[in-house]
């Protein structure tokens, strides 16, 4: 079974720069499973800044939709993969899905956990907190922050250890 570790905060809380120096204390082997797409040139830039702060070494898998199968294939030869991050990974799967609420959200998550459990090595998850902030005013942003809460929870709930980033500081939360 897959170690899971999940690091969650806010946005800009430092939690891809603390999961990749946990990723770098397994060795210089590694996979990034990168779940953003240069839909537009300012996503381009974003991907482009985030690729200079990473390992030069690592293989970068991009899966947008199919990390459970991403992650499985890496740990195949490499002892760690960070998949960075679980909230761009549930705004593609409401994107390319014709129907998805909360409950597919949720067998999303539990088959994602399930992959993991029929695999070894570890997994490093990026995720955001999203449910910090004011009710949205829309129902589609309502079911984002609720599709991403709760596969923050079933992720959290499987996970062995969990991290809270703010201001750049990792807190061990589980």
């Amino acid at each position: 079974m897959a170690k899971i570790i999940l690091v969650t905060g806010a946005c800009r809380s430092g939690k891809s720069a603390f999961a990749q120096t946990k990723a770098a204390a397994f060795g210089e082997k590694a996979v990034f499973v990168a779940t953003a797409e240069a839909i537009d040139g300012e996503m381009a830039e974003r991907i482009a800044k985030h690729k200079q702060n990473r390992n030069p070494n690592w293989e970068v898998l991009e899966a947008p939709v199919e990390i459970g199968l991403a992650v499985g294939s890496a740990l195949t030869h490499v002892p760690i993969v960070i998949v960075d991050c679980i909230t761009i990974w549930v705004a593609n799967l409401m994107h390319y899905s014709s129907v998805f609420n909360e409950e597919k959200a949720a067998s999303v998550a539990e088959e994602l956990v399930k992959t993991l459990s029929q695999v070894e090595g570890s997994v490093i998850f990026v995720t955001n907190e999203v449910g910090w902030g004011i009710v949205p005013a829309d129902p589609q942003t309502r079911l984002y922050r609720d599709c991403a809460g709760r596969i923050n929870q079933i992720i959290a709930n499987a996970a062995d250890e969990v991290y809270m980033c703010v201001c750049g500081i990792a807190q061990k939360i589980k």
